[in-house]
């Protein structure tokens, strides 16, 4: 079931008929009814292994809250057993050639496993007697496969209570589902094809292909994963629940630094709140605050797949993020000699095209298969440009794809910035009408090219 299906839809439809339409007391009962079919129906055979694995972890959480005493073996037990579960499903699975069913968002589950049982330990979450509460925590269909990465405390709170349907949360719900059809479908689907043209035989591409292929892959990636986000947020609203945003306009960042407040927000929480910190972060010195982003940012790549192409691209945003703290104070002292000032839209320019730049050249790593092949992507991008007619048919497979995107590009930029003035129902309306018009559009200029609609971080 994909969640830019009308199968979704229509799932999602009588999940919130049921919701509203039963008893407040079914409310969580309904909710993680839905979340397990949805689970199942899309890792039927990896299911019973998620379920095992979340009942372990409940148990040592119960074991946390009635015996403070042993609280933190029982924690270290269960952050054992997490990162035991991801790493055998995740990476020994692959190179030992075990052929494991992979259960669906194992990363994101075993994420918020290790919130849950820390925030048991340290007093922010105290009702553990209700399984269903942890559960839900775990497997809320909206947020399974790819996150918000949402803290215990703050998402379970509010299943506590049954919401009622206001006007606010209809025009959540249907805005951001629909701003997130159409950025899936309507551009991140149309951009694959021209991307995977080229990082599919990169020894065949012109440098201005593989210029353009990669800046495409910047865009794709931005459009599928915060398509997917929006989609999870209006799900999630329709039944009067908040998840926390994901993305803040990141290619407007003016260092690296500042894109990963913008990018993946929660996981950049997550990986501060578990990582960072209990390393020392900034406390125990300025080489050791260095390690520590470095060490961070090196588990993050290898959070996203265990290949060198992944630890070169966390490589990459670590060691960026570290010589942009060294030469902060150099880059102050130049604005301020040449009196324009940090502030000043000249620098910002700069320091947007900078990190555009930096952060695009990452991203060469984490789209190619092999690190051959990101190295055959450089390699095309200093080589002689084509004829402008094969350099298009190269990027572009099909021109008629831009008659989508270009409106699509402009009508999701136009009405996020409306959305957040405006909260009024028939805004909403008026934006499903006119998403729907663009996702039938793109899937009948599309029709038949066989590319693969599947979220990209489904598979983390």
């Amino acid at each position: 079931m994909q969640l830019t299906s009308l199968s979704f839809l229509i799932f999602l439809l009588i999940a919130v008929l049921f919701y509203h339409l039963l008893p407040a007391r079914f409310g969580n009962a309904v909710l993680l009814v839905f979340s397990v079919l949805f689970y199942a129906s899309l890792s039927l055979s990896s299911f019973p292994t998620m379920i095992i694995y979340l009942w372990i972890i409940y148990l040592l959480g119960l074991g946390i809250a009635k015996h403070r005493k042993a609280s933190r073996g029982f924690m270290i037990f269960g952050i054992v057993i997490s990162v035991a579960f991801l790493f055998i499903y995740r990476y020994l699975n692959r190179y030992m050639e075990l052929s494991l069913a992979v259960p669906l968002g194992i990363s994101y589950i075993t994420f918020r496993c290790i919130s849950f049982l820390t925030g048991l330990r340290s007093g922010k979450i105290d009702n553990v007697n209700d399984p269903a509460r942890f559960l839900l925590y775990t497997l809320f269909f909206p947020k399974v496969t790819a996150g918000p990465i949402e803290e215990p405390d703050v998402f379970i709170p509010q299943t506590d209570n049954r919401h009622t349907l206001s006007d606010e949360y209809i025009f959540t719900g249907i805005t951001r589902i629909s701003l997130g059809f159409v950025k899936k479908t309507a551009i991140a689907d149309l951009l694959a094809p021209g991307v995977a043209s080229i990082f599919g035989s990169p020894m065949n591409a012109d440098g201005f292909s593989a210029v353009i292929a990669a800046v495409m892959y910047s865009f794709l990636i931005l459009f599928d994963f915060s398509g997917y986000t929006d989609i999870a947020i209006g799900s999630a609203s329709l039944f009067g629940i908040k998840l926390s945003e994901n993305f803040d306009s990141p290619y407007t960042a003016v260092s690296v630094r500042d894109f990963w407040k913008r990018w993946h927000i929660t996981l950049t929480k997550w990986l501060t709140r578990y990582i960072y910190i209990p390393l020392g972060g900034s406390r125990k010195g300025t080489v050791r605050r260095y390690i520590n982003i470095f060490i961070v940012f090196i588990i993050s790549g290898f959070w996203h797949g265990p290949t060198l192409n992944f630890i070169i691209w966390g490589a990459i945003h670590g060691i960026t993020q570290i010589i942009e703290i060294l030469f902060a104070p150099l880059s102050s002292r130049i604005c301020k000699a040449s009196g324009s000032g940090k502030r000043s839209l000249i620098w910002k320019i700069l320091a947007v095209i900078r990190t555009f730049i930096t952060v695009t050249a990452a991203w060469v790593f984490f789209r190619a298969d092999t690190l051959e092949n990101a190295l055959l992507v450089f390699k095309a991008m200093i080589s002689p440009w084509a004829y402008p007619a094969i350099m298009i048919s190269r990027c572009m497979p099909d021109i008629t794809y831009l008659y989508v995107m270009i409106p699509a590009i402009i009508f999701t930029t136009v009405t996020g910035k409306l959305c957040k003035k405006n909260k009024s129902t028939g805004l909403a309306l008026v934006t499903a009408v006119l998403s729907a018009w663009l996702v039938i559009l793109a899937g009948a200029v599309s029709a038949g090219s066989g590319s693969d609609n599947t979220f990209i971080y489904f598979n983390f």
